[in-house]
């Protein structure tokens, strides 16, 4: 089994706010398994981006797409290839099907 660390972080009431919210949409037991899901869609997007992929939502009704923008994907993107599980992720858990 992998060797687990605690992740101490701050936040502001307004980011934990935002952090319950994800949590309970999700209907998420844990935080950790908010941070399995934002990792799993995190790495996917990165992949992206090195892929030479484009991330945009595009809208139902009326076609119109728009590309999202995150520095960081950009920045991440340029570096090392990410594993494709966290160490400790069972195959299966924390992974979002995304077409």
């Amino acid at each position: 089994m992998a060797k687990l660390y605690k992740l101490q972080v701050e936040l502001s009431d307004g980011q934990l706010e935002i952090l319950n919210e994800l949590q309970e949409a999700g209907d998420l037991r844990t935080k950790k398994e908010l941070l399995d899901n934002a990792f799993t869609l995190l790495k996917w997007a990165v992949r992206q981006k090195r892929e030479g992929n484009l991330i945009v939502s595009l809208n139902k009704e009326t076609g119109a797409v728009r590309e999202l923008e995150f520095p960081y994907l950009q920045r991440a993107a340029e570096k090392r290839p990410i594993d494709s599980a966290p160490s400790g992720t069972p195959k299966g858990q924390g992974t979002a099907a995304v077409a």
